[in-house]
């Protein structure tokens, strides 16, 4: 049970996330409009060391706006990305439910506490 301290240190830390979500929905390095039209932005890294994802299901923890949930999921795995901030699962379902994103599998619906 978290006491009345650590719940202020929550808040405090959720309100961050909040403000860094909106922040980087219009950051020019996230690009949301580019991966709205299929734009990977995983890393050439990422993609090897996950390896082929096509058909798999995969649970992205603090997938923040979901940017890369969402190219999990254009490259065919059932993704679904959890946040700890609520306007960056926001953020993240608006872009999982754009247009060329509908067809894909990304689903960033959740949002809860990780500790």
């Amino acid at each position: 049970m978290a006491t009345h301290e650590t719940s202020e240190y929550l808040a405090a830390n959720k309100a961050l996330w909040d403000e860094w979500a909106e922040i980087h929905a219009r950051a020019e390095w996230y690009d949301l409009e580019a991966v709205r039209q299929g734009k990977c932005k995983l890393r050439p890294y990422e993609v090897e060391e996950v390896g082929d994802v096509a058909g798999r299901t995969l649970l992205h923890l603090q997938c923040q706006i979901g940017t890369d949930t969402v190219c999990w999921a254009q490259r065919g795995a059932s993704a679904t990305g959890v946040d700890f901030s609520p306007r960056a699962v926001a953020i993240a379902t608006d872009l999982a439910r754009s247009e060329w994103t509908r067809a894909s599998s990304a689903r960033t619906s959740s949002c809860c506490p990780m500790f």
